[in-house]
C-alpha cells in the first residue's frame, strides 16, 4: 500500500482537515445549520406522529361508540362501515388502524357480507403481523368467515384443522371447539368427538380452575347434552 493511502497518513490528513475546519467560521456555521435542520426535522416528525396518534384515537372512540349503537339497534351498520373506512383511510399508518379494521369487519359480518369481511381480514392480518398476540384470534375469525363462503369452505376447513393442531397457537383450543362444532353441524358426530378429545384432555389434566379451558367446558356441556 502506498504512503498516500496508508492508515496512519489518512488519520493525519483527517485531523489536519478537522483542525483547519474548526477555525473556519463558514464551515462551523454550515455544520451548525445541518445539526439544527436534523434536530428540527426529528422534532417535527415526533410531534406530528404524536398528534396523528391522538387524532386517530379520537376517531376510534367515535367508531366504537357508533358500533355500540348499531349493536343495540340504535344506529345503522353502514354508518359504522363508513366511519371505519374513512378513519382507516386517513390514519392507516397509526397504531390503532387495525382496530378500525376490526370494527369494519364486525359490521360487515353483521350485514352478512362475508366475502368483503374475509378481504378486510386479509388486510388486517397483514397489518398486525404474525408476532401480534391478536394474529391467531383474527386468523381464526377469518377461517370461520370463509367456512360460510361456498367457494372457500374447503380451503377454510384445512386452515381450521391446522389451527386446531397447532401447538404454539394462542387460540388452538378455540379452533378445536369450532372444528368439532363444524363436524357436528355436518352430521359427523364421530369426527366431532375426535376433534374435541384434545379439549377434553385439557380440563381432565388441569390442576386448578386457571388451567381449565372455557372452550373445553363448552364441549363438556355439549357432550352431556346440556347445550
Amino acid at each position: 500500500m502506498s504512503e498516500n493511502f496508508g492508515l496512519a497518513n489518512w488519520k493525519v490528513r483527517l485531523n489536519s482537515f478537522i483542525a483547519s475546519a474548526q477555525n473556519n467560521p463558514i464551515f462551523v456555521a454550515a455544520a451548525l445549520g445541518v445539526l439544527l435542520a436534523l434536530g428540527g426535522g426529528f422534532y417535527w416528525y415526533r410531534t406530528n406522529t404524536i398528534k396523528r396518534e391522538q387524532a386517530a384515537h379520537t376517531i376510534l372512540v367515535d367508531i366504537l361508540s357508533q358500533y355500540d349503537q348499531a349493536a343495540q339497534g340504535k344506529a345503522q351498520w353502514d354508518d359504522v362501515i363508513n366511519m371505519a373506512q374513512a378513519g382507516y383511510d386517513k390514519f392507516s399508518t397509526t397504531s390503532v388502524a387495525p382496530y378500525m379494521l376490526a370494527a369494519h369487519i364486525d359490521a360487515l359480518v353483521a350485514q352478512d357480507k362475508k366475502q368483503e369481511a374475509a378481504e378486510k381480514l386479509d388486510l388486517m392480518l397483514s397489518r398486525i403481523g404474525t408476532n401480534s398476540s391478536l394474529y391467531d384470534l383474527y386468523k381464526l375469525k377469518q377461517v370461520l368467515v370463509k367456512l360460510d363462503i361456498n367457494n372457500q369452505d374447503a380451503v377454510a376447513l384445512e386452515e381450521l384443522q391446522k389451527l386446531a393442531q397447532a401447538t404454539s397457537g394462542n387460540f388452538s383450543d378455540a379452533a378445536q371447539y369450532y372444528l368439532g362444532l363444524y363436524y357436528q353441524n355436518s352430521g359427523d358426530q364421530q369426527k366431532a368427538i375426535q376433534a374435541w378429545q384434545p379439549l377434553m384432555a385439557l380440563n381432565t389434566n388441569a390442576t386448578d380452575e386457571n388451567g381449565r379451558s372455557p372452550w373445553a367446558t363448552m364441549v363438556e356441556a355439549k357432550m352431556n347434552g346440556l347445550a
